[in-house]
């Protein structure tokens, strides 16, 4: 649901196709869907409603282009086939826990984060593991291309793969981070959390460097919740203090006695690394996003509403893979803007209108929209696709009978 590999023996798309049986099953089964919308609040209306304005902006720049590359709309159409996705495995969660909340979200997001990074360095070290891995996916031209040009020097994601899964995994530290300042776990969930934490990073910047961008902001809010006063303070100190012990201990084995060679692997994800500490700031990834901001609009029209342009054959529109400079070119500064304030609304329509962190869901808002921002400077991203399961938690607390009326529909 979050990685969507997209497998060969799944007809046309994983999005389509459970999106689809989500929606049979959510008009189907009435009495089930209107307990469990009724209990969370989770009616689609709103979700698909704060993209309207997004829809308008391409619209517009089709009819000055005279041109209809249609992106954001079919964009649009696996929002709401998603939605349906959530609420199947919303279904599952109240049947299995009787609610739905934070907590347990955090948990599964862990667990699936540590799989993916864990299946990427099994591949890199068993070529035969990774030709039967990839070869259950189905790939573009392009996508094979890349993969096969990579192979060796950098680890590769099943499913999300490169820029998508380091933007993925960013999202879940810093939900990790969240979750270890302000929830009241024991001491041992807490060291669970902090390796957890460690091992997603460290092999996730292998696969792919904007990791750092949620692991950097991750780490801030983990240092802001180990000053804490009181009994949380020694629980977090000695938590960190154990998970720092393990990590090296653990790290330092596994290097040593496992057979793969970390000097590749290394040598990309900790590049930036190395050569801010020998004063150098250049990369061949910073140098190339350098020169695609040479590649400016050179017309007011386009500056204003774009070319309605998002690919140019099997590139990106004037081979530009800078977030911004792409929506720029697709429906210009006024649909960008309102791109960026859907981003906000559906931040603010999942957090803080719901309130699922107290007094601090504001704060979730401004540090995930700050993400989405300092993120659009390398690629695009849509957080929604990551929050929306947050949409259908419940907003009360009381889970055992409304465990029993979701079991009896």
């Amino acid at each position: 649901m979050i990685y969507k590999p997209e497998f060969v023996f799944i007809p046309h798309s994983v999005n389509s196709f459970f999106g689809i049986i989500g929606m049979v099953y959510f008009f189907a089964n009435q009495p089930l869907r209107c307990r469990l919308l009724r209990w969370t609040k989770a009616y689609p209306k709103p979700v698909f409603r704060i993209y309207l304005p997004v829809l308008a902006a391409c619209f517009l720049s089709f009819i000055i282009n005279q041109t209809a590359d249609l992106h954001y709309v079919i964009y649009f159409i696996s929002l709401i086939l998603y939605f349906f996705i959530v609420y199947l495995g919303a279904v599952f969660f109240y049947k299995i826990y009787g609610e739905l909340t934070p907590r347990i979200l955090l948990k599964y997001f862990v667990a699936i984060a540590v799989i993916h990074v864990s299946v990427s360095l099994a591949m890199y070290a068993n070529s035969s593991l990774n030709d039967l891995l990839l070869s259950l996916l189905k790939k573009t031209k392009g996508e094979e291309s890349a993969l096969a040009s990579t192979y060796g020097s950098r680890l590769q994601g099943f499913g999300a793969t490169f820029f998508t899964s380091g933007l993925i995994n960013g999202f879940i530290l810093i939900m990790i981070s969240v979750g270890l300042y302000l929830e009241k776990y024991t001491l041992w969930t807490r060291v669970i959390l902090y390796l957890s934490f460690a091992l997603i990073l460290v092999i996730g910047t292998m696969i792919a460097r904007t990791i750092m961008i949620g692991g950097a902001i991750g780490i801030l809010i983990m240092i802001a919740g180990l000053f804490r006063t009181g009994r949380q303070f020694v629980k977090n100190i000695t938590a960190f203090s154990i998970s720092v012990g393990l990590a090296i201990l653990l790290g330092g084995y596994f290097i040593v006695k496992s057979d793969i060679d970390f000097e590749a692997i290394s040598q990309f994800g900790f590049e930036i690394v190395v050569k801010l500490s020998e004063g150098d700031t250049s990369s061949h990834s910073t140098d190339s996003m350098v020169d695609m901001y040479k590649t400016m609009p050179d017309n007011l029209s386009t500056w204003m509403v774009g070319d309605a342009r998002w690919k140019e054959g099997s590139y990106y529109y004037k081979r530009v893979d800078i977030g911004y400079l792409r929506n720029v070119f697709y429906f210009g500064i006024i649909g960008t803007l309102l791109l960026f304030l859907y981003n906000y609304a559906t931040l603010r329509l999942v957090f803080v209108k719901r309130k699922l962190f107290a007094n601090y869901s504001y704060l979730l808002l401004l540090t995930l929209f700050a993400y989405t921002l300092i993120i659009n400077f390398k690629g695009t991203i849509d957080l929604l696709f990551y929050i929306l399961p947050y949409y259908f938690c419940n907003v009360t607390r009381t889970g055992e009978n409304k465990m029993n009326c979701i079991n009896n529909t």
